[in-house]
């Protein structure tokens, strides 16, 4: 391959590296990214990129949800439960009154446990909920949660 044709392959290649190495991810493409891998089943991928928004954007709108999201990914699919609890600690350290916050708990007093385990803990719960005096008094569902109810 001559000189003039090696021209035509580095120069094009190495401009497109310059410049598509300098632009920076905004924070939503960012988490929509991490989730669209998730959706593929790239886990170790997507919580590289919810690692990438907590240390470029600690103001983003996005960090409760995206260290939440590291917690259940190390958790549920990546099977390292150090990490899901240190996310998962750090979330409730951080936002205590977060919407997440009782699914964070949920999620760290069941952490390592198997699927079936936590789906009769949630169907044990469910009926102690129905035989509870003090819903049946106030009326409240077979939803209504205990964490729910501590919080009002």
């Amino acid at each position: 391959m001559g000189r003039r044709a090696i021209k035509f392959i580095i120069f094009p290649v190495a401009f497109l590296l310059f410049f598509s190495c300098g632009k920076k991810m905004t924070e939503r493409e960012i988490f929509d990214k991490a989730q669209k891998l998730q959706s593929e089943n790239k886990f170790k991928k997507s919580a590289k990129l919810y690692e990438k928004l907590l240390k470029d954007y600690p103001e983003s709108k996005h960090y409760p949800s995206s260290l939440f999201m590291l917690g259940f990914l190390y958790a549920n699919n990546i099977k390292d439960y150090d990490k899901a609890r240190k996310y998962y600690e750090e979330f409730l350290k951080k936002f205590p009154n977060h919407e997440l916050a009782d699914d964070v708990e949920f999620e760290l007093k069941n952490l390592g446990k198997p699927i079936s385990e936590i789906d009769n803990l949630i169907k044990e719960n469910e009926k102690n909920q129905k035989n509870n005096p003090l819903l049946q008094l106030l009326g409240a569902s077979k939803s209504v949660s205990y964490t729910h109810l501590r919080a009002h």
